[in-house]
């Protein structure tokens, strides 16, 4: 290598321990060691003169240095992702390139990369648009982002595979949720909102973290936002969720309004679809996304998805879910009581409801243990333990955040009381086929 500097030639010869501890020199000029495993004694003689040719080495890196800041200087800084020793990976269109540099495909990266080499360019599959909401443009360059779009359109996965390279730490509202993530991203590290906002031992855990993703922020007051701003006063941000400045699509915090996007530095809305594989299920989402931002009222609309249901002949009965149900398929209903009781052994508490229709051994994990997560579902276990209760419906604030791929999903549709829940409980499965509404 033109860097690299010999101080010492060293020279090998075939010889036994003993001859090799003789050999001496007065004026220091040369060391002996023995190499014990091949019977090998190394001369290591210092070079009086030293040739080299670093000088030349550092020209050339400083060549191409200056190239690299030239190139740089064509980009909007806001496309920029990552610098390399030898290239540039960004988003956005391609700037000029200039003499030196070539695109090539984005390896190192993600499929979502575009690489220049000494540049390259990281192309979106994505739809990603940036907002028209001009105040939302404050910083493009800062680093509190928010990612806003529907379930499924790829906030958390882009967020996460481009920044792969960093150190992530991913924070969601439930274990079930954070564990799934990280079985499916292995390379980050992941903790929930009340570990992270309780400070147990947050600031040892998380302090060295460059990029932290808070998912599922429509269930975020205002006050816990600026709570994590403050704990990681010095890491970038993504906020990812299903809302917009004018309402949330999604489940609301218990207690509180949700969190505003007013003083995040960038908000991109991500408008592709990867999770909703039937134009039939599209359709429902969009109406009832659309009926959510027109402040319909609840009741109305549910009347009218009953009525969509029904042309779709996914309407059923309960005497038709007994036929239909299966241990790993979902029952979501409103909440775990009724409406107008606080007794769980009212009458129409759910839970009894259908534990009572079906005897199969399905069980809700309560506690975090080194196997299960809080919110887990066990089925047939071998040995029944205090934190597993037994169920064969889950409540919609239960289900948030997941994606049910092959079983079926039963939504009971009695007591709702808002159509984000409804929203949320249909937009869990990725096709139609899959989805019942018992009435």
């Amino acid at each position: 290598m033109l860097s690299s500097v010999k101080f010492k030639n060293k020279y090998y010869f075939r010889t036994s321990e003993a001859f090799a501890s003789h050999l001496k020199c007065e004026e220091n000029k040369f060391d002996v060691n023995y190499n014990n495993s091949n019977k090998t004694g190394i001369f290591s003689v210092v070079n009086e003169n030293i040739n080299h040719k670093a000088h030349i080495g550092s020209f050339i890196y400083s060549y191409q240095r200056i190239n690299l800041f030239n190139q740089l200087f064509q980009f909007k800084y806001q496309n920029i992702v990552r610098v390399v020793m030898d290239g540039i990976f960004y988003t956005g269109e391609t700037p000029k390139i200039i003499n030196k540099f070539r695109e090539k495909p984005a390896e190192l990266m993600n499929d979502e990369c575009f690489f220049i080499n000494s540049l390259n360019c990281y192309d979106q599959d994505l739809e990603i648009e940036l907002t028209d909401l001009q105040y939302y443009n404050k910083n493009d360059d800062g680093r509190l982002i928010g990612l806003i779009g529907a379930g499924g359109n790829g906030k958390s996965y882009n967020s996460i595979t481009k920044n792969k390279n960093l150190n992530i730490l991913y924070i969601a509202p439930s274990y079930t949720l954070a564990r799934s993530k990280k079985e499916e991203f292995n390379y980050i590290n992941e903790d929930v909102y009340a570990n992270v906002l309780e400070g147990r031992k947050w600031k040892l855990k998380h302090r060295d973290y460059n990029i932290i993703i808070i998912d599922e922020i429509t269930m975020i007051t205002e006050a816990m936002k600026q709570r994590f701003i403050k704990m990681f006063n010095y890491s970038k941000i993504y906020f990812c969720g299903d809302l917009d400045k004018e309402v949330s699509y999604q489940l609301p915090p218990i207690k509180d309004v949700v969190m505003s996007l007013e003083d995040l530095d960038i908000v991109y809305e991500y408008k592709k679809n990867y999770r909703f594989k039937c134009d039939k299920l599209k359709k429902i989402i969009w109406f009832l996304r659309k009926r959510i931002k027109d402040g319909i009222n609840s009741d109305i609309v549910l009347k009218q998805f009953i009525n969509m249901m029904e042309k779709e002949k996914r309407v059923i009965d309960i005497e038709e879910l007994k036929e239909l149900y299966e241990i790993k398929d979902v029952i979501l209903s409103s909440r775990k009581k009724c409406r107008k009781h606080e007794n769980c052994n009212c009458s129409t508490n759910h839970i009894k409801l259908f534990n009572t229709l079906f005897d199969y051994e399905k069980y809700l994990i309560t506690k975090n243990t080194d196997d299960l997560s809080n919110g887990d579902i066990v089925y047939n276990p071998e040995k029944i333990y205090k934190y597993m209760e037994r169920r064969n419906s889950f409540t919609i604030h239960q289900i948030q955040g997941k994606t049910i791929k092959d079983n079926k999903v039963f939504i009971y549709s009695k007591n709702f009381f808002d159509i984000t829940m409804l929203y949320v409980a249909v937009s869990r499965v990725v096709s139609l086929d899959q989805l019942y509404l018992i009435v």
